[in-house]
């Protein structure tokens, strides 16, 4: 699965500030990401600034104590905790 996420091109809602849109505090909170301008749209219902990324960038750049949730709006969210990629890095 963490190579899927490493390839993947995700879609991420833009904040006013630099950095990535999360919900909820570190250490509870999640990221939401999405698999296409679609998925995007209907999490937000209708449009707003966005940029896409390799899941590989965003697991560099993701603020500390963060899960990533996938497709919120859609049929099948799915949220990657943080001890997914945090065991990978630990394994070497």
């Amino acid at each position: 699965m963490l190579s899927a996420l490493l390839a993947a091109r995700l879609y991420c809602e833009r904040p006013e500030r630099v950095g990535f849109a999360a919900i909820g505090p570190p250490g509870g909170g999640v990221v939401p990401v999405f698999t296409s301008e679609e998925q995007l749209a209907l999490f937000v219902r209708g449009g707003c600034d966005w940029f896409a990324t390799e899941g590989a960038d965003l697991l560099r750049l993701l603020p500390p104590g963060y899960d990533i949730a996938v497709d919120l709006a859609g049929p099948r969210p799915v949220r990657l905790r943080a001890s997914l990629w945090n065991a990978e890095a630990a394994d070497g």
